[in-house]
């Protein structure tokens, strides 16, 4: 069975996760300074100039941060990104972050 399973983002406990097929949600939480508590939702990944799949990532007292969407499931799903290594895609598309299809490899990998 091909279950989406939901993991914390690294970096953001409590306030991301990230799906086993590439997708983002914001956890319900409560603004102390607007006294209201907002419902978690699905993010809209967005696509940058080169292709890859990204998400805009914020907090209170934190600044706006753009992260690629594959290596966030790296991270959850695989383990931390190794010294010199970049996410790579197995089928060479993009848009395509199903943790089956993503893989930690060298730079000249990801250019094959």
């Amino acid at each position: 069975m091909n279950l989406e399973e939901w993991r914390a983002v690294i970096g953001w406990e409590g306030l991301y996760e990230v799906s086993s097929f590439g997708r983002l949600r914001s956890l319900p939480r409560l603004s102390v300074r607007r006294n209201r508590i907002y419902g978690g939702k699905q993010l809209k990944l967005l696509i940058s100039t080169n292709g890859y799949e990204f998400v805009c990532l914020t907090a209170p007292g934190r600044p706006i941060i753009k992260r690629r969407v594959h290596q966030l499931v790296l991270e959850a799903f695989i383990g931390p990104r190794p010294s010199g290594m970049q996410g790579c895609h197995n089928d060479g598309l993009c848009t395509n972050n199903h943790f089956t299809n993503l893989r930690w490899g060298t730079k000249y990998e990801n250019e094959m």
